[in-house]
C-alpha cells in the first residue's frame, strides 16, 4: 500500500543523503592528502637542491630547476587527485 511505498521512498531518500556525504567526504580527503604530498615533496625537494653544491648552480639554471619543481609537482598532483 501508500505506507510500503513510502517507506521505501524515504529510504532511497536516506541512501542517497549517505552516498552524497560519503562523495563530498572522499573527494574532500583525496584532496587533502593530494595537497600534502604535494606540499612534501616540494619541501623535500627544495632542500635537496638548497644541499647541492655552488657548482651544481654554476652548470645548472636555477629558474628552469625552480620552473621543473613546480610543473613536476603539479603534474603529481593531477596523478594523485
Amino acid at each position: 500500500g501508500i505506507e510500503l511505498i513510502n517507506s521505501y521512498f524515504s529510504v532511497m531518500i536516506a541512501v542517497v543523503a549517505v552516498l552524497a556525504l560519503a562523495s563530498a567526504a572522499r573527494y574532500y580527503l583525496v584532496m587533502t592528502i593530494g595537497e600534502r604530498i604535494v606540499a612534501d615533496l616540494r619541501r623535500d625537494v627544495f632542500a635537496h637542491l638548497l644541499s647541492l653544491s655552488p657548482s651544481f648552480f654554476d652548470s645548472a639554471r636555477s629558474g628552469e630547476l625552480v620552473s621543473r619543481l613546480t610543473a613536476d609537482t603539479t603534474q603529481i598532483k593531477s596523478a594523485v587527485g
